[in-house]
């Protein structure tokens, strides 16, 4: 049976269901498919996650608010001028910062660094300009309006192991959850190997 919302979440009588996978009724199977999911996506980097998108920047203003759906940062230019700003950690951006009487120097950001929900620059801007974000986003998770996506349809395996390992973190099976978090680590590796190979050597591959 192909896997989907409604089947992961049914009966132990369902085939494909977390409950039929692990032989046990007493399980939130919307919270373990939901953990699962949110595991999954915070090391699996495929082209199904890749996302780009302009942000419009004030002036005056020394961060902006990143999108919600952000996971990983891949580049961020300053398409106004064609400058790319390079990442930094928390600390070296603060380092970088320089203050007059208490105020934040103003110029053109050439650095940014991720807290508070946004991309903090390493100065106030000077004047209006256009970020294009290429990143890799967090997909929407299964639900009873979004019955598949690309686990279901592409790794459905990397999907059984988190479930598995979740349901065990239910059933208080810390050496199952162990056993399965390794494999699904594993797949993980693998899945993200073959998809870096593909994006820089697929096109000389394929006919």
């Amino acid at each position: 049976m192909a896997m989907s919302y409604t089947t992961l979440t049914g009966d132990k009588t369902v085939a494909g269901s977390i409950k039929s996978w692990v032989n046990y009724t007493r399980l939130d199977v919307d919270t373990i498919l939901e953990e699962a999911q949110t595991t999954i996506y915070q090391t699996l980097r495929v082209r199904e996650m890749k996302a780009t998108q302009t942000l419009s920047v004030t002036s005056g203003v020394d961060f902006i608010a990143h999108p919600a759906d952000l996971m990983a940062p891949v580049k961020l230019r300053n398409v106004t001028d064609d400058t790319e700003l390079k990442a930094l950690i928390w600390d070296e951006l603060e380092e970088r910062r320089t203050w007059t009487n208490g105020t934040l120097d103003t110029g053109d950001p050439c650095f940014f660094s991720i807290s508070d929900e946004a991309f903090q620059f390493d100065c106030k801007t000077s004047s209006a300009f256009t970020l294009r974000l290429a990143y890799y986003k967090t997909p929407e998770l299964l639900s009873g309006t979004n019955e598949t996506n690309f686990l279901t349809i592409r790794y459905p395996q990397l999907l059984r192991a988190a479930c598995l390992a979740h349901a065990a973190m239910q059933y208080h099976d810390d050496s199952a959850y162990g056993l399965h978090m390794q494999r699904l680590s594993a797949l993980v590796l693998g899945v993200n190997t073959q998809d870096d190979f593909d994006d820089h050597y697929g096109q000389f591959t394929r006919d």
